[in-house]
């Protein structure tokens, strides 16, 4: 919102072709949906605490094996059992989190001053390689998931396919392609400068529109950049809501699972002759 421009050669012009309405909604329409998204995570948080409470402190004794759980966790260790499926996992997962990362990047070089920006020159064509070489990476995981789940249809993976899966596989289909489209005709609309090979998917992909008006480029990066966006809108929306929440609440289980008692054990029952509780276990089911 700054508007604060590089004035090195070797760098890129954040939100070029894009109207002033349409640059504006963008900041609107996050913020919105930011809160929104935290709203949403929120009733899941209170779905959570409606069970009953539990001793799940971190103390210096369980710090540690935590930790490692946790890391275990992010790293999804436990899916990369199955090679196949721990791999593919790991491509649609890291790859999507680095691409958020340089968006991150990109967005805190563009609001800061001059001085101090530091998205150009060599960082920036390694930062651009980088972007695109995860964006591949992501690509590929989210075509093998979807050949997996539709193509192949193992049996674990038949039984558990629901409509939403279909819904976050395009959702993120749309978010991977649309970026390096949106990348290709944003390189094409600047003649495509010799220091955008970096760029290693963008910058070939601009040399299959060279023949294209400057008109019909301007336009097409707008529509390709306004789909990248609406399908990013749609992942804010998805992520509390759908099973992809996953991405956040699988580390944190097992951050706070419980190691002093067996898997799947059961508590204790408490003293009924001590206890004043009327009823045990559970008396009304709810959604």
């Amino acid at each position: 919102m700054t508007e604060w421009e590089d004035d090195s050669p070797i760098s890129r012009h954040v939100f070029g072709n894009i109207p002033d309405p349409l640059y504006w909604a963008f900041y609107a329409t996050v913020g919105v949906m930011l809160v929104v998204s935290g709203w949403l995570i929120s009733q899941r948080v209170r779905n959570y605490e409606r069970g009953q409470p539990d001793d799940r402190r971190t103390t210096r004794k369980n710090a540690n094996r935590r930790l490692e759980d946790f890391r275990s966790g992010v790293w999804m260790q436990t899916l990369l059992r199955d090679p196949a499926a721990g791999l593919m996992h790991s491509a649609i997962y890291f790859g999507f989190l680095v691409l958020f990362v340089a968006t991150v990047l990109l967005e805190i070089d563009h609001q800061l001053p001059e001085s101090a920006k530091f998205l150009h020159g060599r960082t920036y064509q390694a930062y651009a390689a980088t972007a695109d070489g995860f964006g591949v990476i992501f690509v590929v995981g989210i075509l093998w998931a979807i050949a997996r789940r539709y193509g192949m249809r193992p049996y674990r993976i038949r039984i558990k396919t629901k409509p939403e899966d279909a819904v976050i596989l395009a959702t993120f289909l749309v978010i991977g392609l649309t970026g390096f489209a949106t990348e290709a005709l944003r390189i094409a609309e600047a003649g495509r400068p010799q220091f955008e090979e970096w760029s290693i998917v963008g910058f070939p992909l601009a040399g299959l529109v060279d023949g294209w008006s400057a008109g019909a480029l301007r336009d097409a990066h707008r529509w390709a950049w306004g789909v990248h966006f609406a399908a990013f809108v749609a992942f804010l929306v998805i992520l509390p809501t759908t099973k992809l929440r996953h991405m956040i609440t699988s580390p944190m289980n097992m951050y706070l699972s419980d190691h002093d008692r067996p898997k799947g054990a059961m508590k204790p029952m408490p003293n009924l002759m001590e206890t004043e509780l009327e009823t045990f276990g559970a008396n009304a089911v709810e959604d």
